[in-house]
């Protein structure tokens, strides 16, 4: 019996589906051979939003000192035993930030940069500002926050007849995401608002604490304050 409908979009089955596809959906190599040009190996990292940790993971592979942290428990159950060693259940805003780290990174975790704007799953203006703050607390003097500019397939084939399959629409400063799964006649939708600003907003609202800058393809660059 094909058990993927039932309900979609509990949390566990979204880990899952993720686990399995998400290769379809992140350029994660060409994303970590582009970070690996700008990041020097003995740097120390902390990633935002590891997820299963299929770049968590190649940041392991070639030596990064990496710790990583997820909100999404059942995302981290998913993770391989060594990413989940070194990651934390919890969000960046409860994150302690006693530690220092070289760079911040977010592959398409938490923080995103699609479509000529910057996105985050935070909801407001003063969240967003708190999240910014409390990366730069952790960076050192002269730390980056690099975040993905990485987009994915809209749509992937999850076997059985059952399709998987994402759309976005930009309303003002919102971004709605629009997920469906579909299998035959039936078909579950849900809907997640992000917000978004384009990059002089971005650079204007968190000028007290980086340097945007836009010009990598895969990344962009926050240069700490």
């Amino acid at each position: 019996m094909n058990t993927q409908l039932d309900n979609p979009f509990r949390e566990e089955q979204i880990a899952e589906i993720y686990s399995r596809h998400s290769h379809k959906y992140h350029a994660h190599q060409r994303a970590f051979e582009a970070f690996r040009t700008l990041i020097p190996l003995d740097s120390r990292v902390l990633e935002i939003g590891v997820g299963t940790g299929a770049f968590t993971d190649l940041l392991l592979s070639v030596g990064y000192d990496v710790k990583g942290i997820d909100r999404s428990e059942k995302m981290l159950k998913r993770a391989s035993e060594r990413v989940r060693a070194l990651s934390e259940h919890c969000d960046l805003l409860d994150h302690d930030s006693s530690g220092k780290y070289d760079v911040v990174v977010s592959h398409s975790g938490g923080f995103t940069f699609k479509r000529g704007k910057f996105e985050t799953y935070y909801q407001d203006e003063d969240n967003l500002e708190k999240a910014l703050q409390k990366v730069h607390n952790v960076l050192v003097d002269e730390g980056r926050f690099l975040v993905d500019k990485g987009e994915h397939e809209s749509e992937i084939d999850l076997g059985d007849g059952t399709i998987f399959s994402v759309e976005q629409e930009d309303r003002e400063k919102s971004r709605i995401y629009t997920y469906t799964f579909k299998q035959g006649d039936r078909e579950i939708t849900k809907q997640q608002r992000r917000l978004v600003f384009f990059p002089e907003e971005l650079q204007r609202m968190s000028s007290p604490y980086f340097n945007w800058n836009f010009a990598n393809k895969l990344w962009i660059i926050g240069e700490r304050i």
